[in-house]
């Protein structure tokens, strides 16, 4: 078999393979006898099939497939002698149209992207610089009252007036050219909202407070083409009529912060809430610290070890995702202006998030393979047992899910990206320096990078069933 592979850059191949007359020969005559013995046709006994007829109805097909199985073959091949690691799909131009004749040799041409080759040099001892931990007061008082905001319950206001904090129970007729769109009793908004059904109203919180029970409030306003309500593009532009009428306006109360308040959920005292909370701040503010140590090394290690990236594959994930979001966005009920709007940015900020993880995929890849750094099948096993745990699934149950999908393989490239930049996180040098020593232009950075990952996370485990991550 002969290949020739030609760089056409951006970590693109076109590989020009020649498979043998003499292969493309013993082929196409074994899969032909092997047929022949075992097709059966009308009016003929199995395997005695006149050869003009044979070929007449077998022929196409047969030599179609002899055609698949040589080139995938040899396909296969030729990545393992010219060592490429292709990346998504590729491409084979002209083979529909290519037939296999029993005398001649068999060439074709496939374009593919391949996976960049990444050297890594001097990645022990890499030097950073990360700020001590401080805590602040105020901070556990901010954990103490998120913790009382989450135990709030809604009680029924009685005494005044709606405030734009309060949320009111109402009944809502919507119509619009004389049809109702939209009839319900004792449905929940908030006094503070901007609009209903996701659609922006002007005005509405000003006239949702200053309520009380019986109170009714009429509002008009113009159908847009995409909201939470199914009205058809017919509607849209027409105006809309609206009455909502005020059957009770309720308020969240906090529980005060109390040793009784502490015993209930959990703790000795306040004074034991504190101190768990602060070493809870504590454990967090050590994390993201540690992730950003790791996010500095792995900066460092790509200024040092540059490579090249495919950008269409880059850009083609960044569609992807941006259109995600554009689906997203419009179920919400997102005007197409504003849609469009968001979308201008997000696929700039998408395209820099992605092409970087990828980037950092590649070097933490081939530093577990230098550092001989894996990960084993019962740690997959019990990392999968705890998220089936943490979203109340059985883990055989979420496993064969996973596996379905995908996703088994992935969850363990996440564990042995983790093992390998906790593995660099040992081995550097971190210098720590006094609380707000670096710059506000390092701290912004490392929170958009942590959001970028958050927002990754949710998706892989949320959202798996609608889109596989690549």
């Amino acid at each position: 078999m002969d290949v020739k592979v030609e760089d056409l850059g951006n970590c693109k191949r076109k590989m020009v393979i020649e498979i043998p007359a003499e292969k493309v020969a013993e082929e196409l005559d074994k899969r032909t006898t092997e047929l022949r013995s075992s097709a059966e046709l009308k009016g003929f006994r199995k395997g005695h099939i006149p050869e003009k007829l044979f070929e007449k109805r077998f022929g196409k097909n047969l030599r179609e497939a002899v055609r698949n199985d040589l080139t995938a073959e040899a396909f296969q091949e030729a990545l393992t002698e010219h060592s490429l690691e292709p990346l998504g799909e590729p491409q084979f131009p002209g083979m529909e149209e290519m037939e296999l004749v029993s005398e001649a040799s068999f060439k074709f041409e496939v374009e593919l992207v391949v996976k960049p080759q990444v050297k890594v040099d001097d990645y022990i001892g890499v030097k950073v610089q990360a700020e001590e931990i401080q805590l602040a007061d105020d901070e556990i008082e901010g954990m103490i009252g998120q913790m009382r905001r989450e135990r709030a319950e809604l009680v029924v206001v009685e005494d005044r007036k709606s405030e734009d904090k309060d949320m009111l129970l109402i009944d809502v007729d919507l119509s619009a050219e004389g049809q109702t769109l939209h009839s319900s009793k004792n449905s929940y908004v908030g006094a503070g909202s901007k609009g209903i059904f996701g659609i922006e109203i002007d005005g509405l919180s000003e006239k949702l407070t200053g309520l009380k029970s019986g109170d009714s409030v009429e509002l008009e306003f113009e159908l847009p083409k995409t909201s939470a309500l199914d009205y058809g593009e017919e509607m849209a532009g027409k105006t809309a009529k609206c009455s909502l009428k005020v059957n009770e306006i309720k308020t969240l109360k906090e529980p005060e912060a109390t040793d009784e308040w502490a015993k209930e959920i959990g703790f000795e005292s306040m004074e034991d809430l504190r101190e768990k909370a602060k070493k809870e701040i504590t454990v967090a503010k050590e994390r993201a610290r540690d992730r950003y140590v790791e996010k500095k090394i792995l900066d460092g290690l790509h200024e040092a070890n540059d490579f090249e990236v495919p950008a269409d594959l880059m850009d083609e994930r960044a569609h992807e995702l941006t259109e995600y979001r554009r689906y997203q966005l419009m179920r919400s009920g997102v005007e197409k202006e504003k849609i469009d709007a968001d979308l201008d940015s997000y696929k700039e900020l998408s395209r820099t998030e992605i092409e970087r993880n990828f980037r950092d995929s590649l070097v933490l890849q081939k530093i577990a393979e230098l550092e001989n750094i894996f990960v084993t099948e019962d740690e997959v096993t019990q990392a999968i047992v705890q998220i089936a745990l943490s979203k109340g699934q059985s883990p055989d149950a979420l496993q064969e899910e996973m596996e379905s999908r995908g996703m088994v393989s992935q969850l363990r490239g996440d564990l042995l990206e983790t093992r390998v930049k906790e593995f660099l996180r040992e081995k550097a040098e971190v210098e720590l320096l006094p609380p707000g020593s670096l710059s506000q232009e390092d701290e912004k950075t490392d929170e958009k990078q942590e959001v970028s990952e958050t927002e990754e996370t949710d998706k892989s485990e949320e959202e798996q069933a609608e889109e596989k991550s690549e």
